[in-house]
């Protein structure tokens, strides 16, 4: 099954965001990909405060569903501030639409970014609030034959290695994590942890990203979107600047024999750790 993961820099005005998404997510299915993974904030990207936040369903789901279902593929929607009822903060929400046009699954970010550094203030928690629960989502390929299960996660969730186990003993083989990432902390770890994390769980990871200047704040975002395969061999990869789509075949067939020739889940010692 072929799979895309776009790199964008998104703006703070929704309009222009989807207008670029549209056209990237249309070149991705023509040229044969089946399932697409937007970055995170793909719809709005600059202060919180001015962000007009976004309803489960609305505005987001709505525009990606009718895509998937016009053009017949699964769409990661990347990441919106869905607006929590009685709540003036909200969830750092991630879904995924079905070909069918359905919201096949959603996940609310567990883990929220937060820095008070001299030079760097970057509190998620300020305007977010936590997730509460682990979400995996079966995605069956367009011939029925093979299905992948999506380990579902946000950005700052990378740097939890308990989580992405969590998500493998429920299935998980292909972890979709759209990013926001900044610049020191990514040209220091981002592939290493990528890297890490597939070898570590024996999956697919789907890494999408922003790039670029993050409109109104003091940080830009690393870029380098990557797919990187169980082995932990990088399969594709954008540079840290640029709009682009890059893209990747994802084989069961090859997953499964990494995980029959290196059989390290099954030696996991349950009645110790």
């Amino acid at each position: 099954m072929k799979i895309s993961v776009l790199q964008v820099r998104s703006i703070d005005d929704e309009t222009v965001n989807l207008a670029k998404l549209d056209t990237m997510i249309r070149t991705a299915a023509a040229e044969g990909s089946k399932l697409v993974v937007l970055p995170e904030v793909a719809y709005y990207r600059g202060r919180s405060s001015e962000a007009t936040p976004d309803h489960l369903p609305g505005r987001a789901t709505k525009f990606i569903c009718h895509l998937a279902k016009e053009l017949g593929i699964w769409i990661h929607g990347g990441s919106f501030a869905e607006s929590i009822p009685g709540s003036n903060k909200c969830f750092n929400t991630a879904f995924l639409s079905s070909p069918e046009g359905n919201i096949a699954s959603v996940y609310r970010k567990i883990h929220l970014f937060n820095v008070d550094l001299p030079d760097l203030r970057l509190m998620e928690s300020d305007t977010f609030d936590p997730g509460r629960e682990l979400i995996t989502a079966p995605v069956i390929d367009a011939d029925g034959a093979n299905s992948f299960t999506i380990g579902m996660l946000v950005c700052y969730d990378l740097r939890f290695p308990a989580v992405w186990s969590a998500l493998r003993d429920r299935g998980a083989n292909v972890f979709a994590l759209p990013v926001n990432f900044t610049w020191k902390t990514g040209e220091a770890h981002w592939e290493v942890l990528l890297r890490a994390r597939a070898i570590e769980t024996q999956s697919y990871v789907a890494a999408s990203a922003q790039w670029g200047e993050h409109p109104h704040k003091n940080f830009s975002a690393y870029g380098r979107a990557m797919i990187v395969d169980p082995w932990g061999v990088i399969l594709a990869q954008a540079g840290t600047e640029g709009d682009i789509v890059i893209s990747a075949d994802i084989s069961l067939e090859y997953l499964e024999s990494v995980r029959r020739t290196m059989p390290v889940h099954g030696h996991k010692r349950n009645d110790i750790y």
